[in-house]
């Protein structure tokens, strides 16, 4: 793209080179920048070829600004793998094991798991929960490979019900306090409930941390700073 005006902004797209050398004649580019194939690549199949591309305006001192594309010419044979969702939900209560999701995995391709290995296996294109869900969402990334093409692709996982597992007894709570309150005095008591954790076992903290005020880690109890 060149903002100048006309002539300045007449784009013009050569191709400068190429690797291997014969493929240069293989292809051309529009005056709108498209790139064509000249012909069919039924003999070049699972080759690769990168291309030197110019563009340059039409300017009286010239400007211009070089790019490599690279090109795999695949078979029509070829088969991509499939990921049929990129949003997946998934209960709170899933058991070790569970089946997540699946991936149509042709032959030719491996595919591994590149993130959160340590809660998610997979195996033959099926991914596996081995792990405790601790948060509300997750990304599953994949890479699948085979010997001419590698594809990455993230699946989002969504677990349901999490977030919900501990609740505080009040939405809101409010405090009316003397603005001469004295350091180290109690101002209220918040209290959360939990459906899979005992009572003893919650830990509370302020969020943002406060200079004014603090709180019992084990009681909920908030008093003025000392």
């Amino acid at each position: 793209t060149d903002v100048d005006l006309y002539p300045n902004n007449d784009i013009e797209y050569i191709i400068q080179a190429s690797h291997p050398e014969t493929a240069i004649g293989l292809f051309y580019i529009s005056v709108e920048g498209n790139l064509i194939a000249k012909e069919l690549f039924t003999e070049f199949e699972h080759q690769k070829f990168t291309l030197k591309i110019r563009a340059k305006d039409s300017g009286v001192s010239s400007l211009y600004t070089d790019t490599t594309v690279k090109i795999f010419i695949m078979s029509s044979e070829d088969v991509i793998p499939i990921f049929k969702s990129k949003n997946i939900t998934l209960s709170k209560n899933a058991k070790y094991g569970s089946l997540i999701t699946s991936i149509a995995l042709p032959s030719s391709f491996h595919i591994e798991l590149v993130c959160n290995e340590d809660l998610f296996k997979i195996n033959s294109g099926s991914v596996y929960l081995t792990g405790n869900l601790t948060k509300d969402y997750y990304h599953l990334c994949f890479v699948a490979s085979s010997q001419y093409i590698s594809i990455s692709a993230i699946i989002r996982l969504q677990v349901k019900g999490l977030s919900e597992m501990i609740k505080f007894n009040e939405k809101k709570y409010s405090a009316f306090i003397l603005e001469d309150i004295n350091p180290g005095e109690l101002v209220m008591k918040v209290q959360a409930d939990s459906t899979n954790t005992i009572a003893s076992s919650l830990h509370y903290s302020l969020h943002p941390k406060s200079e004014f005020f603090e709180i019992d880690p084990k009681a909920g109890f908030i008093y003025t700073v000392m």
